[in-house]
């Protein structure tokens, strides 16, 4: 039989369990959105590349590019979901 102590500790280590399991689901769902992000980056990256060697002059700032040729240009820009940032 469970003495109040015992009850109290025991409800105390669920709550303490249920916040740290809490805790490992965020930090893995964050996880997966940085390797969304780097793939995204390592995309960029190559379709950069791509353009330049087509012909494209590219200007790269901050998270978007402008790749001009000869009768147009193509613009871009990298945009962040937030709707799952704390």
């Amino acid at each position: 039989m469970y003495s109040i102590g015992n009850f109290m500790k025991l409800m105390e280590l669920q709550e303490e369990n249920n916040l740290l399991e809490a805790e490992l689901n965020l930090l893995a769902e964050n996880k997966v959105q940085l390797e969304m992000r780097h793939a995204i980056i390592s995309l960029n990256d190559k379709l950069l590349r791509y353009l330049e060697a087509w012909g494209f002059k590219v200007q790269s700032r901050d998270n978007r590019f402008i790749a001009s040729y000869k009768k147009g240009t193509i613009s871009t820009e990298i945009i962040e979901d937030d709707t799952h940032s704390n």
